[in-house]
């Protein structure tokens, strides 16, 4: 019987020093035992602050409009927006419409490529719509004046309106920058450029023209020629005519 009794009092006594133990270790670490620390709370309100502000910054980027207008472009010169060095992801392309693009590189000529209008575009398990384009740039003919500018098809409508979708463009050479056909001289007003990014232009073609120019995102204002709540840049290509006609466009 005294055993007994001994045994109950020695497991009386674990059991406080256990509940003992608890609340110190509960009025020191606050959510120890169930994971919910200070510590784990701080990085789920920092993870969760992140998100809302990307969300905002994804918002606000949908609500800007941003317009850009080229003058001066030789007559039938084409004017291209900079996408990025190859292996490029060309985002926001109208599913559906036809849209040409240009790849240069030192010491190649330059080389066209063309996402033919209604060509069904892959949408794997249900992602976004996504095209693959492989471009093969030629060495560089090494003529005084340089490589003749690669012609498009005459009377060609590019662009459009369709479901946005993702152009996948590679290039050999590798690295090579990949332009956008974004309009035709004398006049190109192009909408829907990226928000507070700065805008590379060339102006090229159709011989051997080329003239770069380069916008800042600051150079975009908003005014009386900016879409609705947006902002507006005019830049100058400044030059004669080009030579040679494309045809209508």
């Amino acid at each position: 019987m005294g055993k007994r009794r001994s045994d109950l009092w020695l497991v009386a006594v674990l059991l406080a020093l256990i509940g003992v133990g608890v609340t110190i270790v509960w009025s020191l670490k606050p959510g120890f035992l169930t994971g919910r620390t200070p510590e784990k709370v701080a990085q789920e309100k920092a993870a969760s602050e992140a998100a809302r502000q990307q969300a905002i910054l994804a918002q606000q980027a949908l609500a800007c409009k941003v317009a850009l207008e080229v003058a001066d472009v030789p007559t039938n010169a084409e004017v291209l927006l900079r996408q990025g060095q190859a292996p490029v992801d060309v985002d926001r392309m109208p599913v559906g419409a036809r849209l040409e693009f240009v790849a240069t590189a030192e010491g190649f000529a330059p080389k066209r490529a063309v996402v033919p209008g209604g060509v069904s575009w892959d949408t794997g398990s249900g992602s976004k719509p996504r095209f693959e384009v492989a471009v093969q740039l030629d060495k560089s003919s090494g003529k005084p004046r340089g490589d003749v500018w690669p012609p498009g098809e005459p009377g060609s409508e590019v662009g459009g309106k369709g479901p946005p979708g993702t152009v996948h463009i590679v290039t050999t050479p590798r690295g090579a920058e990949v332009w956008l056909l974004a309009g035709i001289g004398p006049d190109a007003h192009i909408d829907g450029l990226p928000c507070d990014q700065d805008v590379d232009v060339l102006v090229a073609g159709p011989t051997t023209l080329r003239r770069r120019l380069h916008v800042p995102a600051s150079s975009f204002v908003p005014g009386p020629e900016a879409p609705p709540e947006g902002r507006f840049a005019k830049v100058s290509a400044g030059g004669e005519d080009a030579g040679t006609k494309r045809g209508n466009k």
